[in-house]
């Protein structure tokens, strides 16, 4: 009976330190899996990070849209300064567009799938003065013209927000669109964009001058 007792008991046991092993190694692979895991998510995000207009697209386009490059000069690097605020055109990119997405068609007014050129700048505007400062550079405050359009206003669906007040040496960047509906692309070969003049937004008055910038391909 003692015997019976004995190995029924090392039998218990056994199998006691059987699961122990299994939970502790069912554990290890767990945190191996999400190590893994951590690792790639890290990985990820790491290379849709942003990167310098000298080593990615200008624009890369939004849900619902198409694009097709025609021309693109990732490094224009064209600077302007008026009142507080210093400006560079980083980048410039001329695509072939349509768009599937039937709400933003119809906001933009055209049909789905119906080909139009855009114009697309990355920009970088820096406040240069030691006071926070007044808005500049917002969404309509560039106006485009063309060989093939005049005085086209940045697309607002299409376009980053970037009309914020700037806190002293703040410094913003973003990507202006620019919607030309009755061009194709391959046809336009030059531009001016015109940039109103900063204002305040106390008094309302301008804090600086009206800019131009031309540009030809």
């Amino acid at each position: 009976m003692k015997k019976i007792v004995t190995l029924a008991f090392i039998l218990t046991f056994s199998l006691v330190l059987a699961a122990c092993g299994k939970t502790g190694a069912d554990n290890k692979d767990q945190e191996v899996r999400a190590a893994k895991t951590e690792t790639g998510a890290t990985t990820k995000k790491a290379a849709s990070s942003s990167q310098s207009p000298g080593q990615q697209q200008v624009y890369a386009g939004t849900e619902g849209l198409d694009l097709e490059t025609v021309y693109e000069n990732a490094a224009l690097n064209i600077t302007k300064e008026t009142g507080p605020f210093k400006y560079s055109l980083d980048g410039i990119q001329v695509a072939k567009a349509s768009v599937s997405d039937e709400e933003i068609a119809g906001d933009m007014e055209i049909q789905p799938g119906q080909e139009f050129a855009t114009v697309a700048f990355h920009v970088t505007i820096e406040n240069t003065s030691d006071q926070p400062s007044s808005i500049y550079f917002t969404e309509s405050s560039p106006s485009l013209t063309t060989n093939t359009e005049k005085n086209i206003m940045p697309d607002m669906w299409l376009t980053d927000t970037i009309n914020e007040d700037y806190e002293p040496h703040e410094t913003k960047e973003g990507v202006i669109v620019f919607a030309m509906l009755d061009s194709k692309a391959e046809d336009i070969h030059s531009m001016t964009m015109t940039v109103s003049a900063p204002y305040d937004t106390i008094t309302y008055e301008d804090a600086g001058e009206e800019t131009t910038v031309d540009y030809s391909w």
